[in-house]
């Protein structure tokens, strides 16, 4: 029997097995000459960067508290539903297929201290250290100080959607409506 699977091809011809990973590999030149721009025509750097991209993203994310999104909570009930119709009757997995909901429902990421700007670019900057090595303590102060650029550079060549001018509108509407009912509120009080 012959097995079909979807891939996704960029322009030229190379294939990835997912949407994310094909848009990623064409904006690829696009972050590299925006990470350029921020190092100056640091191209050790800039290559660096592009390559650990993944990592610095974790990296940059310390002391902010991680929500679960939507897609994160669909992946784990798809996971949970696999494991419930691979091993329906096991005892090893009978917790998880009789919690599956309960705990797709309440999952949450780690609790995480929230960090203020200074703690929060000391903790990157000591992360940084153990990444780069202590003979890279000034690359890795830099990448700390220029955390804000380094991540505009990694959203160059997405698609930036703007709200039409009716949704626009629609919005100012709808504040306005707000502002007079919490008026005639005030009013009546």
């Amino acid at each position: 029997m012959t097995e079909l699977k979807q891939v996704y091809q960029a322009a030229d011809g190379t294939t990835f097995n997912t949407k994310k990973e094909a848009e990623d590999y064409q904006r690829g030149p696009q972050i590299r000459a925006a990470l350029m721009t921020a190092t100056q025509g640091n191209e050790e750097l800039s290559d660096w960067l592009l390559d650990q991209k993944a990592v610095l993203s974790d990296v940059f994310g310390i002391g902010t508290v991680r929500r679960v999104k939507k897609t994160e909570r669909n992946k784990l009930k798809k996971a949970l539903e696999a494991v419930s119709e691979a091993h329906p009757n096991e005892p090893k997995f009978a917790f998880l297929v009789e919690n599956a909901e309960a705990i797709a429902e309440t999952f949450k990421w780690p609790g995480q201290k929230r960090l203020d700007s200074d703690e929060k670019q000391a903790a990157v900057q000591e992360k940084l250290v153990e990444l780069l090595g202590d003979d890279n303590k000034e690359a890795a102060e830099w990448v700390a100080g220029n955390v804000e650029a380094i991540e505009k550079a990694y959203e160059a060549g997405k698609p930036k959607r703007e709200p039409t001018a009716a949704a626009m509108e629609g919005l100012a509407k709808y504040r306005a409506k707000k502002e007079a009912e919490k008026a005639a509120a005030a009013a009546e009080a």
